[in-house]
């Protein structure tokens, strides 16, 4: 068997890539895994793309939570840390959020100790040669400067991640990709500095949805008990998820996490009729999902009309 860095560098607050998540797992989202795909190809021959002057664009993804942009980023981490062509590279992963404090200076000194640390072990290893930053909730301290919320370390946060994102501080051998919920929070300046936007959308697709809610099942049957497994999730191929999509989430655009609530929802109410009920059906069935669902869509239409009556009032 091939050595790999996955087999090395495992530490999982940091590297990106011990995780078993590959392109095909990622459902919907066709523009932004073509173009992901891609871009692992890039990297993998990026000598060649030098010896032609083509550097590899940095790459912000964006759009609602729970509709792949971690997933995403998973798999080609899982991609390049996996193949024999990529061994010198590596993916680190920062959650922006984290190294945010309330203290002046602090936010930016932060950033930059992280950044400076990957940066001494690409010099200090001799197996690595090329790294990629995935900085997670980028919006929460790269938001736009000049604003009435925005204060002088704001400025400074934004200034220093410019800074690195130009490649002015250290050589061309780092590239970012950058997520974020709240893409027209993003300061315009740190915008212009990816060179490919990728948006994802809600699942809309009968296909998609039906797909992204087995998929959550077989998530939760994987994370429960083994001693109940059996009994609780043993009737998968029963369920009918394309009927509960059909006739109560087709008109609904929905991310992964309202998927997975549905599917959560869907298990906790068989769990509740056998504590309560003399019932026999012990299996998670197609009922369940239409409960669930039914639950969801009520709550969503109710959520739907208090904010049309706050943007009333307002």
């Amino acid at each position: 068997m091939t050595a790999t860095n996955r087999d090395t560098y495992t530490d999982p607050k940091r590297i990106l890539g011990s995780r078993v998540v590959e392109f095909h797992d990622i459902i919907g989202q066709p523009t932004a895994k073509r173009e992901i795909q891609q871009l692992s190809e890039f990297f993998k021959h990026r000598d060649m793309l030098g010896l032609y002057g083509i550097s590899i664009p940095n790459v912000l993804l964006h759009g609602p939570p729970g509709t792949g942009k971690t997933m995403l980023v998973e798999s080609l981490a899982y991609e390049l840390l996996g193949d024999p062509t990529s061994l010198d590279i590596i993916v680190y992963s920062l959650n922006l959020q984290d190294i945010g404090t309330a203290y002046i200076n602090e936010t930016s000194n932060n950033l930059s100790d992280y950044i400076d640390s990957i940066c001494e072990d690409l010099c200090t290893r001799d197996t690595l040669n090329h790294a990629i930053i995935f900085m997670d909730e980028f919006d929460s301290i790269a938001g736009k400067r000049g604003t009435r919320h925005s204060h002088t370390e704001d400025d400074k946060v934004v200034n220093t991640l410019n800074s690195y994102l130009d490649g002015d501080r250290y050589l061309p051998n780092i590239n970012y990709i950058a997520a974020t919920n709240n893409y027209n929070l993003v300061d315009p300046a740190l915008k212009s500095r990816f060179g490919l936007h990728l948006k994802f959308d809600p699942f809309k697709t009968t296909s998609d949805k039906s797909s992204v809610l087995k998929s959550s099942h077989t998530q939760l049957e994987r994370r429960s008990d083994p001693a109940y497994t059996e009994y609780l999730f043993n009737r998968v191929s029963e369920i009918g998820f394309d009927t509960v999509v059909t006739t109560y989430l087709k008109d609904l655009p929905l991310s992964g996490r309202d998927l997975m609530s549905i599917a959560r929802h869907a298990v906790e109410h068989r769990i509740t009729e056998l504590i309560t009920t003399n019932t026999q059906q012990i299996s998670v069935c197609t009922d369940d999902y239409k409960y669930s669902a039914e639950q969801f869509v009520t709550q969503h239409n109710k959520s739907s009309k208090q904010n049309r009556q706050m943007g009333f009032r307002k």
